[in-house]
């Protein structure tokens, strides 16, 4: 295969990766079907453990076994999702969708960007990755938003809709990575060495006390940010909003994340004085959350998910210009791991069902105070 067509083929893949319709209203879907907002969380949580278990064994399987295999298969565990989803109403079923949904995500992470730099490089462009792993990153945003803009429309109509629509894009990733060519693997997925890099961050991060601020930040509010984003849609409904407003909210705060994530660098002088207003303008956000039951309030949650977006560019910069470049991964892979064993979404699922869905922003609102307490003291 040419390599213009496989870069054309890449960012056609890149846009249905995310290209999930039912995105747009998929907690509201699974109370629909019966479950409640804990076993929701419940779910939520066992989703980022299975994701925390499979990483890496999956990313061993792709080394040394076929890459273009394993994106098919990607393909095909994601389309199997959602099939099983469009017969489901028991807490169980779901449970078996979320773990082919992490079959699939696992089996592309790491797997695509390695197949994609041993392609370039077997053309002998590799130092062309950077701007097309860029482009196809622009086309998965593009492809989300997208899909949640329609996917409110359709979710009017049947829930059945979006669910089958997402389990046909989907699918489309295996039609594609059939059509790649077989490459025997030049570089490492790098996923193997993850529990190591996590041993020894945890011994990097006591010597340094920029980087236990590192790891405490992304522990409390970029845990908290990302983990409340999964129940975005919920917290739409309850204030009223018809699910085809819930996808347009949605793909306007996706332009926003870009933005935010294109404009980031600007900050970058000020990163911690910029982390630690955000931090302050997510509290204001949440205790307001708890209080105010208004259509407006669907600003303040759209805000939330930019500024999760800038906290990540100027959190992942800060690791650049703080840590030396031989631990760089290892703290990259502690604050990500922290992010997922944290069991944020199963506490907040739990508070909200058995008081409120209010309740559940105000604690974490409050769980946001230790921050400050912390940056206080230093």
């Amino acid at each position: 295969m040419k390599l213009p067509t496989f870069i054309k083929l890449f960012y056609i893949y890149q846009f249905f990766f995310d290209l999930i319709f039912i995105y747009a209203v998929e907690k509201i879907f699974l109370l629909n079907r019966g479950l409640n907002i804990a076993q929701i969380g419940i779910l939520l949580f066992m989703w980022s453990i299975m994701s925390l278990i499979l990483e890496v064994p999956t990313g061993i399987l792709a080394d040394h076994w076929s890459r273009r295999k394993m994106l098919i298969l990607s393909g095909i565990f994601f389309s199997t999702c959602y099939i099983i989803w469009i017969f489901s109403h028991s807490f169980v079923i779901f449970l078996l969708g979320y773990f082919f949904r992490t079959l699939g995500a696992t089996f592309a992470s790491g797997t695509l960007q390695a197949y994609v730099y041993d392609i370039l490089k077997f053309h002998r462009k590799e130092n062309q990755f950077e701007k097309i792993w860029g482009r196809g990153n622009a086309l998965r945003t593009i492809g989300i938003g997208t899909a949640v803009g329609i996917g409110g429309f359709l979710a009017e109509q049947s829930f059945q809709l979006p669910l089958i629509m997402s389990a046909i894009s989907v699918l489309s990733l295996a039609i594609i990575a059939l059509i790649w060519p077989e490459i025997k693997p030049i570089t490492k997925t790098g996923e193997e060495n993850y529990w190591q890099f996590l041993k020894s961050s945890l011994k990097t991060v006591k010597r340094n006390p920029k980087l236990i601020h590192i790891v405490i930040y992304s522990a409390i509010i970029l845990s908290i940010f990302a983990n409340l984003e999964e129940f975005n849609d919920i917290y739409l409904q309850f204030l009223g909003l018809p699910f085809r407003y819930i996808g347009i909210i949605f793909t306007i705060a996706t332009i926003g994340q870009s933005i935010a994530s294109l404009t980031a660098h600007k900050l970058k002088n000020r990163s911690w004085r910029t982390l630690n207003i955000i931090a302050f303008i997510g509290f204001i956000v949440l205790i307001l959350a708890s209080f105010v039951k208004a259509p407006i309030m669907a600003v303040g949650i759209l805000l939330l998910g930019i500024l999760l977006e800038l906290s990540n560019v100027l959190n992942q910069g800060i690791i650049q210009k703080e840590v030396p470049a031989n631990q760089r991964a290892t703290i990259a892979s502690l604050t990500s791991f922290v992010g997922n064993i944290l069991p944020f979404q199963m506490l907040f699922g739990i508070i909200a069902s058995r008081y409120s869905l209010q309740y559940g922003y105000l604690i974490f609102a409050l769980c946001i105070i230790p921050y400050f307490i912390y940056i206080a003291k230093r």
